[in-house]
């Protein structure tokens, strides 16, 4: 993609996120924080459409973000217009939940494609702005319209109307970017071998910020103390703390560490559920604090999780819909354990309510896990060879790769038809079987090189083969034949 076209692009998802972000934090009917449980059924009907996209991404199935974007759309006008009705039946409110968050599941999903399609540097830029952003469109709101008013939920359905608009521009630009140049993709091949333990750090950050951010909202809605969720003080240090990730990045300074990431916010996070229920304070500050802090942690979870997607190693969609899915099932567990205990505060080491013990002690087990795998993987030592060209099998040519040869692609497209091969699995053992690589052919057709595996596999499963020689063999049989 040209330069131009390129910031374009990064400046669009900004503000599209953003809106999306600033629309999520201006509804007041349904949501993750909100103290309506129903709200528990929500997080689990989006958790669940997350791991149902990420299961399909990983078995090779073809996610395509435009029909994802108008089911999004569809669902979320749907959602605004039942928002108007806020109708109390429980019939009524699963229905709303389930719309509301298949909704948030699609769109986000969208933007994930969109950020994959970014480099590592510029996604880095336009989430951090958008979070920015967002924080912004709650601030101001409260110029146009008070919460929990019917004005509130127009200024909603315009900020959501806005959201839209920029998405689908966002999709259209990432769909025709083509792929990366080969240099950068032997550099981030050459790193791939450590993809999977830090990708385990990153989710276990995201299920125990979760988890205990969950046990500390719930005891709050309990105690009737949980406004803070979307309060203006949130909006305002969610705004200052995206900021800094804003310059960081700009400076270069900031790389998406997932160690020190948790070993900077995990402190501050139990630091401000401990100061909440020990000081005489205004409860909504610390809780505030609380919900910004998550909120940094998932602005890092979508930076880290748009770069590992812009690598290619794995699909985007299954990167995010695990990483989202962690996220959200572990909210829900952390509500749903605050909900179903009954908490006694003598038995609270702090000397306070007992809800305060749990989740630091949530972010204890955590730390140690992540020194666990720190100290386990510097044992590990240097990784194995890397994944690049030169791993590829050295198996001869047919052909050179682009010459065409009318009787090689006539014995093929027999073979092919003989044994049932899809179009896509047609397309890919044909350049494979000319020496193509499957790092070529992800770049080539931009789709993750798990996925060109994957079609690989089921092509071999359906000739009865097992490797590029066997195939160069089928098809020299068919040609002496």
């Amino acid at each position: 993609m040209p330069r131009k076209k390129t910031v374009v692009l990064t400046m669009v998802a900004a503000f599209g996120f953003g809106f999306y972000q600033g629309a999520q934090m201006l509804s007041f009917v349904v949501g993750h924080y909100t103290s309506n449980p129903f709200s528990l059924f929500g997080l689990f009907v989006e958790g669940a459409v997350y791991l149902a996209f990420a299961c399909l991404s990983w078995h090779g199935k073809e996610v395509r973000p435009k029909p994802l974007f108008a089911s999004g759309a569809a669902l979320g006008l749907l959602f605004m217009v039942l928002a108007l009705i806020n109708g109390q039946e429980p019939s009524f409110q699963l229905v709303f939940r389930t719309v509301a968050s298949t909704s948030a599941a699609c769109l986000l999903l969208c933007w994930a494609h969109v950020f994959s399609a970014l480099p590592p540097f510029l996604s880095s830029v336009s989430i951090a702005s958008a979070f920015m952003i967002s924080a912004l469109v709650k601030l101001f709101s409260g110029f146009v319209a008070a919460p929990e008013t019917s004005e509130s939920l127009y200024a909603q359905l315009l900020v959501f109307s806005c959201c839209l608009a920029l998405l689908l521009s966002a999709v259209k630009m990432a769909d025709a970017a083509p792929p990366r140049d080969r240099e950068e993709k032997d550099r981030v091949l050459s790193s791939a071998q450590t993809t999977p333990q830090r990708l385990r750090r990153l989710y276990v950050g995201a299920a125990a910020f979760s988890v205990a951010y969950g046990m500390a909202l719930q005891s709050d809605i309990e105690a009737q103390a949980s406004h803070y969720a979307q309060s203006e003080h949130t909006a305002l240090i969610t705004f200052l703390l995206a900021g800094a990730i804003l310059i960081l990045s700009l400076l270069g300074s900031f790389k998406g560490n997932a160690n020190y990431l948790f070993v900077i916010v995990a402190p501050c996070f139990g630091l401000t559920i401990a100061l909440k229920d020990t000081l005489a304070a205004d409860p909504g500050i610390g809780g505030s604090v609380n919900t910004a802090v998550l909120n940094l942690y998932y602005l890092m979870l979508w930076i880290m999780l748009a770069k590992e997607a812009n690598r290619r190693i794995y699909p985007a969609f299954f990167l995010f819909g695990i990483g989202l899915a962690i996220s959200r099932m572990a909210l829900l567990c952390g509500r749903g354990a605050a909900a179903l205990l009954s908490w006694e505060p003598a038995s609270s080491w702090l000397g306070g309510n007992a809800a305060a013990s749990l989740p630091l002690l949530v972010m204890l087990v955590a730390a140690c896990l992540f020194i666990a795998s720190n100290e386990k993987e510097r044992k590990a030592g240097e990784p194995s060879q890397p994944l690049s060209e030169k791993s590829e099998p050295s198996d001869p040519w047919i052909v050179a790769p682009g010459t065409e040869n009318p009787q090689i692609q006539t014995a093929w497209d027999k073979l092919s038809e003989a044994h049932g091969l899809s179009k896509r699995e047609e397309e890919i053992l044909f350049e494979f079987l000319q020496g193509r690589s499957s790092s070529y052919l992800a770049d080539h057709l931009f789709i993750s090189e798990h996925t060109v595996k994957t079609h690989i596999r089921r092509g071999y499963e359906k000739l009865g083969i097992h490797n590029r020689q066997e195939l160069i063999t089928l098809v020299q049989d068919q040609l002496a034949s």
